[in-house]
């Protein structure tokens, strides 16, 4: 055979580890990725800082089997990509175990530990640019110097464990996983046995990552199970259950947003009241008016202007917001929405309505407004009664 073809041969006899490092690169990216979409903090950090892991776990791989020279010709890249696993893998793991556990602030110290190996790695780059070493003059310090950080993180995580910290029990059997494969290969070295591609170790590699990749899926799946609990209970507290229009929780908070934004635009404020409702509750039972109360929601919805805001003040009493509308525009929508309700063929309900304006720069208070409009919408209550009386 020709040297071309031999050394062609060779290097690729170890292709398990060049696909065992790319699916940790290629699944570290897609980690990353996926960890923007998440919305809750923590576990957004979590799975980040796991991508990077397995970004870190890849590129060491690769760059520790022969066949990277299939695709690489150039021995410093890969060799510069070893060194940096090693020195930043210490960091993200550390960031990774924060925002996954519930550990003591004591972790912290190994988060500043982490940070000296990227300080050392960062004058050991410019000291190899500068032509005074090389990145491999400290192979042996750095190896020991990530044995010691792993093997106290360890410790620790067990000593939290021990200690009641039981959600800890996933890391320390991923870990446990990895040593253990770790051992193995060793072992084997130990009585002369070699295994093709390192198949324990990454086998061990896979495991841990799996393990530790689905404790970040349950946090993720925990907290948006507490997040949709949080929203059903907001949705109760801030609309209204029956008619699906705000509550009047809802309408306070906007009164004080509004009263809070000097430089709001004008607000029209109609204030409606579904005549003889307590006659129709007591005549036809609660449900015949509770059918009429969300009717009304529904058609007020159709009637006022998309950007609208409706809320029920309470019982039988609406109140709407319409924002920059004019007098004369608020005007013809509290005549819009009596005349549509006074017509028989439509509802066989009639409602009272009262208007004003709320104009910020008049430096009037808006629940000054709100009282006026709420008192011309009893005094068309008044008129319609004395109307229909005579």
């Amino acid at each position: 055979f020709g040297s071309k073809a031999s050394l062609l041969i060779a290097k690729s006899a170890e292709w398990p580890s060049l696909v065992f490092g790319f699916s940790l690169l290629l699944l570290g990216s897609l980690t990353i990725l996926f960890s923007l979409a998440i919305r809750t903090v923590e576990e957004r950090k979590s799975f980040f800082y796991f991508g990077w892991v397995l970004l870190l776990l890849g590129g060491w791989v690769f760059s520790q089997t022969p066949s990277k020279f299939l695709l690489i010709r150039n021995p410093a890249l890969p060799m510069n990509l070893s060194f940096a696993s090693l020195y930043l893998l210490p960091l993200f793991l550390t960031n990774y175990i924060i925002h996954s556990y519930p550990v003591r602030r004591t972790i912290k110290l190994f988060q500043r530990f982490s940070l000296l190996f990227i300080t050392l790695y960062v004058v050991a780059v410019l000291l190899q640019m500068a032509g005074t070493m090389q990145l491999t003059d400290l192979l042996l310090i750095s190896g020991l110097s990530l044995a010691l950080f792993l093997v106290s993180l360890f410790c620790f995580i067990i000593h939290e464990y021990i200690k009641g910290n039981n959600e800890l029990a996933s890391f320390i059997f991923a870990l446990s996983c990895l040593l253990c494969s770790i051992l193995a290969e060793v072992v084997l070295l130990m009585f002369h046995i070699s295994l093709n591609s390192a198949v324990i170790l990454h086998a061990g590699m896979a495991l841990a990552a799996a393990i530790l990749f689905m404790h970040s899926v349950a946090l993720v799946r925990q907290k948006t199970q507490v997040l949709s609990k949080e929203e059903v209970l907001l949705s109760l507290a801030y609309n209204d259950a029956l008619t699906k229009v705000g509550s009047r929780t809802s309408y306070e908070l906007e009164l004080q947003r509004i009263t809070n934004n000097q430089s709001a635009e004008p607000i029209g404020i109609l204030m409606m009241d579904i005549n003889d409702l307590k006659m129709i509750n007591d005549r036809f039972g609660h449900t015949k008016g509770d059918l009429i109360l969300k009717d009304f929601a529904q058609r007020l919805r159709q009637l006022l202007p998309h950007h609208s805001k409706i809320y029920r003040y309470g019982g039988d009493e609406f109140i709407a917001f319409i924002p920059q509308v004019s007098e004369e525009g608020i005007q013809a929508l509290a005549y819009k929405v009596q005349t549509y309700f006074q017509s028989s063929q439509k509802t066989e309900y009639q409602v009272a309505v009262g208007y004003d304006r709320y104009v910020p720069k008049t430096k009037e208070k808006i629940a000054k407004v709100v009282s006026r409009a709420d008192r011309a919408m009893y005094h068309t209550k008044n008129k319609m009664k004395a109307f229909g009386s005579s």
